[in-house]
């Protein structure tokens, strides 16, 4: 009782440190631990209850104003597995994305770990990614509401408000800026690139006269970098995402008037393409399922069948599987991608429904796939995939109420 009444002044200050979910908190055995603590000297002390008590009246008050109640069921209201999301009308589109996200582990943990700026440059986005991953990985209940991200993306350029469905793709890539911005000259600085970045190599490659009579030509190469976080693959003309890269390292002939021309001001017929460079640990591929059409002048969805592997060889598709094609040498062995996550759109180019499978890499449910649809988490069999994702007219018929194209 002495010791409780020692700790009373403490108290509010350990509940908001350990019990008030944040991006920063401890394991949850630390946080048990405090809360049985917490418990113990309110019990054994009247001064240590009355010391606890505001704070605990402010954080349900806190609660009550955000909609959530304190009488819990916890049969119907506590996690069993991941936490879902809410949707605030039309931000499936965000929901998706941050679902997949949160299951890379470097990144997610990257994330919760990132030290806040100054009070003056924090980012409001940042930080509620970081309080959306918290409740993500720690939280109690079964869904949580982003709505402070959904408020703070106001400030990202999407082409529509935030509250409105706007495209998966364009919201990644504006909120990877973002955060990209936010952790520059932090020790974070390099999460995105080191999780997601590579980069892709344009060359023109042309041959050259051999330098003796009776010799072989003389292959040049003139190349360019440029980094990614994700990499746009067309769709249109190609069944699979194999094609679609072998179209990119095809590229397309300069000849004629069109041919490449050399520094000294001579043209030759040449090769434009693009290959990959270095890989990224985590690659992200967009497929474009969305196009304007410029006869009808409207956007319209592409929901062509593409199929794609669960695991991905992208050496063929590099540099150095190109150089040793072309020295007629075997490829180099490589690690293949394992698919991890995919983002689905269910219906038209005017609106629809985004949600999203993805398979945790670590965890309790390492390798385990899940279908995530807003709030409702369900388990998936990946054997499902084909269907559900590659669009067609297969994917069409198997369409339910959680799938699409």
């Amino acid at each position: 009782t002495a010791f409780a009444r020692r700790l009373s002044p403490s108290l509010p200050a350990l509940h908001a440190a350990f019990l008030v979910p944040t991006a920063r908190q401890p394991p949850p055995a630390v946080r048990h631990a405090a809360a049985r603590l917490l418990l113990r000297a309110a019990a054994a002390s009247d001064a240590a209850l009355a010391s606890l008590l505001p704070a605990l009246e402010h954080a349900q008050r806190v609660d009550a104003a955000a909609g959530c109640g304190w009488g819990v069921d916890p049969s119907e209201a506590l996690r069993r597995g991941h936490v879902g999301l809410v949707n605030q009308g039309a931000t499936c589109y965000m929901n998706a994305t941050l679902q997949v996200l949160f299951l890379v582990p470097a990144f997610r943990d990257g994330i919760l770990a990132a030290e806040p700026a100054p009070r003056a440059e924090r980012s409001p986005i940042l930080a509620e990614v970081q309080a959306t991953f918290a409740f993500l990985r720690d939280g109690l209940a079964r869904s949580y509401d982003p709505l402070p991200l959904v408020t703070a993306s106001e400030a990202l350029p999407l082409t529509f408000a935030a509250t409105q469905q706007n495209d998966a793709a364009e919201f990644l890539a504006l909120l990877s800026d973002n955060l990209e911005e936010a952790l520059r000259g932090s020790r974070h600085a390099s999460l995105l690139r080191s999780c997601f970045g590579g980069t892709l190599v344009q060359q023109v490659v042309w041959e050259e006269p051999p330098p003796t009579p009776g010799g072989a030509p003389v292959r040049k190469v003139s190349e360019r970098e440029q980094s990614f976080l994700q990499i746009e693959l067309d769709l249109k003309g190609h069944r699979s995402i194999e094609e679609s890269f072998r179209a990119l390292v095809d590229g397309e002939r300069l000849e004629g008037d069109n041919a490449y021309e050399l520094d000294s001001g001579g043209k030759v017929a040449a090769v434009k393409r693009l290959c990959l460079g270095e890989l990224p640990p985590t690659l992200v591929i967009q497929l474009k399922r969305f196009e304007f059409d410029y006869e009808k002048m409207v956007n319209v969805k592409l929901n062509s069948e593409c199929s794609f592997p669960m695991r991905l060889d992208c050496s063929p598709f590099t540099r150095r599987g190109l150089e040793c094609a072309a020295r007629g040498e075997p490829l180099p062995p490589s690690p293949p991608y394992e698919l991890a996550g995919v983002v689905v759109h269910a219906g038209s180019s005017g609106g629809g429904h985004y949600f999203s499978y993805a398979c945790p890499r670590d965890g309790p449910t390492a390798g385990k796939w899940f279908a995530f649809n807003d709030t409702k988490v369900t388990r998936f069999d990946e054997a499902r995939l084909p269907q559900q994702c590659y669009g067609g007219g297969a994917a069409a018929a198997a369409m339910s109420e959680d799938a699409g194209v």
